[in-house]
């Protein structure tokens, strides 16, 4: 039996604006991270990754917010890496286990200096970052059923002549499946207007 480590299957960035996953190293200074399991124990890591704002009024923050961000207050980006074990015999080739984990960036805001503004801007805060949470989740949730759907897919896969031809078949597979959860995240923010049909926006 032999095992076949694939470094990244697919990055996949969502977005409640960016198309890209790139951080400067200051960015990344305010990280945090948590674990979690898919089901058959396999693993969810995240991180959280905040840049600062400052201000007294909903205009000084969605400023700061511009200046930093562009458009949108938050993005989640999320990758899946996968393996698989693999029989080789003289009939063929198949997939006997597949292992996933599923890699969750979390960017959100961090009102530095809240405790300068009123309580009702505070609390106007508080309304919408609980949305803007919950909308990002919906993106990284794309995530982990990406890898749930990938693995099943995976060892359902039929068995091949050979060992070669069974691993282009994973990567056509993967990179579908890639593609399928892509359109999804496309999809979710068209249907909630990057998350503003769900409550998350910020103004007077």
């Amino acid at each position: 039996m032999f095992r076949l480590y694939i470094l990244i299957c697919f990055l996949l960035f969502s977005l409640l604006s960016f198309s890209s996953f790139v951080f400067s190293s200051n960015e990344l200074l305010n990280l945090t991270s948590e674990k979690g399991v898919l089901k058959n124990k396999d693993e969810i890591k995240v991180k959280y990754s905040l840049y600062e704002i400052r201000g007294t009024t909903v205009n000084e923050l969605n400023q700061e917010r511009n200046r930093k961000m562009g458009a949108h207050y938050a993005y989640t980006a999320w990758k899946v890496n996968y393996s698989f074990d693999y029989n080789q015999k003289t009939e063929g080739c198949s997939i006997q286990s597949v292992d996933t984990t599923v890699n969750i960036l979390y960017r959100l805001p961090h009102w530095k200096n809240q405790e300068e503004a009123s309580d009702q801007l505070r609390e106007k805060w508080r309304k919408f970052i609980t949305v803007l949470k919950i909308h990002e989740e919906g993106h990284a949730n794309n995530g982990k059923i990406s890898a749930e759907e990938l693995k099943k897919k995976l060892l359902n896969m039929k068995q091949e002549s050979s060992c070669d031809e069974l691993g282009r078949d994973v990567e056509i597979l993967a990179q579908s499946i890639a593609k399928k959860y892509k359109q999804k995240d496309l999809d979710y923010d068209t249907s909630t207007d990057h998350g503003k049909k769900q409550g998350a926006y910020f103004r007077n």
